[in-house]
């Protein structure tokens, strides 16, 4: 059961409902892009709070007697001003802007996590004395909470503005997100052997790219998240990356021969090498014998890959005062085209803007939750899969023939 380690906010008696007034460019293109359709019916049993009239008291006055003030204007039901209803009917371009994936994904995501039913039985507040009572108090619709655990993941909206904007408090907008995060996490690792199929699952319409290597089955490579600097000194060590320069969290992402996300590691400390993340991460244990593992320079794993009869595809390395054979620079070219997509992946996962910059501490214990389910929501996508890239053949046409077509055009007009 997932523990989230905040208090419930009594809304009915403590928070006041005010008109929304944001500023900034980012919220208000999000406001009028998402709002746009007027004529959209609000279901207000539904999507409203209701909340306590403010008694008048230096604290709650918001009116200034100067003429040029701004007033913010009470508003008796705290209405969302942004809801799935409304930005159901906009353009997919848009849906999948805000939440990164489309109308018809949502749907597909919204039953794959057990649609109405098991969504309203999430408890989203744990509690020792009734570790089994399901304390429900949120007015938000169930297909609203996905929707907005989307939106804060692809665009790193702050809880505190989803709030405001979907007509809830801060701390239900984070019990509902963290506990989804955690909800969709394990649904998700349900799936965990299926993302990885076997070299005879993934041979038919193997991509151009991937035949000259036999028996490939994993692409893998190193990805990094930037932490912000832990207070504990040890922490700090620990988690400092070389390579990045700062405090990170080391994860191993691997990818399939269609380009789907096959793999992803647990949390490391920043300071681990991408040999050892690879070993404790149990990936080699989750290969058959016989198969083969892709990998940059940076890992060694030939004795490891050797105990487990694990082929090994690693661009050959140079020593001081020697020069690549034809051979070796037909080898690295070849490699280099075929790990250019594990790289696209992680770029990808990194779109999600709540993993692009630095990760706050109080955000450390779901990090792995985070990237996890950000790299599943990949696999939604159909663009990442990896084509031949065949191109048409140019026909040669010498200069007399291009004349003489000419010519023709020019007499039938």
């Amino acid at each position: 059961m997932f523990k989230v380690r905040r208090k419930l906010y009594d809304n009915g008696n403590k928070e006041n409902s005010l008109a929304l007034t944001i500023d900034g460019q980012e919220n208000t293109s999000l406001i009028n892009l998402l709002t746009s359709d007027e004529s959209t019916p609000v279901n207000t049993a539904t999507n409203t709070i209701s909340s306590v009239t403010p008694t008048p008291s230096a604290t709650n006055t918001f009116t200034s007697t100067s003429a040029t003030s701004r007033t913010v204007e009470e508003s008796p039901t705290n209405q969302p001003v942004v809801s799935l209803k409304r930005c159901w009917k906009k353009k997919k371009e848009d849906f999948y802007f805000f939440t990164g994936v489309t109308q018809q994904n949502f749907t597909a995501l919204y039953n794959l996590l057990g649609g109405d039913e098991v969504i309203s039985k999430l408890k989203m507040e744990y509690k020792l004395s009734t570790p089994d009572k399901n304390e429900n108090k949120f007015k938000l619709p169930l297909k609203d909470r996905l929707f907005l655990t989307l939106i804060r993941l692809r665009r790193g909206i702050p809880l505190r503005d989803l709030a405001e904007v979907m007509g809830i408090g801060k701390t239900q907008a984070s019990e509902i997100f963290y506990a989804m995060i955690r909800h969709m996490y394990l649904t998700f690792q349900i799936f965990k052997e299926r993302m990885l199929p076997t070299v005879e699952q993934q041979q038919k319409n193997k991509p151009k790219v991937f035949r000259p290597f036999k028996n490939l089955r994993l692409i893998i490579d190193g990805a990094e998240f930037r932490l912000q600097r832990p207070t504990d000194f040890q922490q700090q060590g620990n988690t400092y990356s070389e390579y990045k320069g700062g405090n990170t969290a080391h994860f191993i992402i691997g990818i399939n021969l269609q380009g789907g996300v096959a793999f992803v590691s647990k949390a490391y400390e920043g300071s681990i090498s991408d040999k050892q993340a690879v070993v404790k991460s149990e990936l080699l244990e989750m290969l058959s014998p016989g198969d083969a593992l892709m990998v940059d320079r940076g890992f060694d794993l030939k004795a490891e890959c050797t105990l487990k009869n694990i082929s090994l595809i690693r661009p050959p390395s140079l020593s001081k005062n020697q020069t690549m054979t034809p051979k070796e620079i037909v080898l690295t070219k070849a490699i280099a085209k075929a790990r250019i997509y594990v790289e696209h992946i992680i770029k990808n996962i990194k779109q999600y803007r709540l993993l692009r910059y630095t990760i706050p501490n109080k955000m450390i214990p779901y990090l792995e939750d985070l990237v996890y389910v950000c790299a599943f929501l990949i696999n939604f996508n159909p663009p990442n899969v990896i084509k031949d890239g065949r191109k048409r053949k140019k026909t040669f046409k010498s200069p007399v023939k291009k004349r003489a077509a000419r010519k023709n055009i020019s007499k039938d007009s």
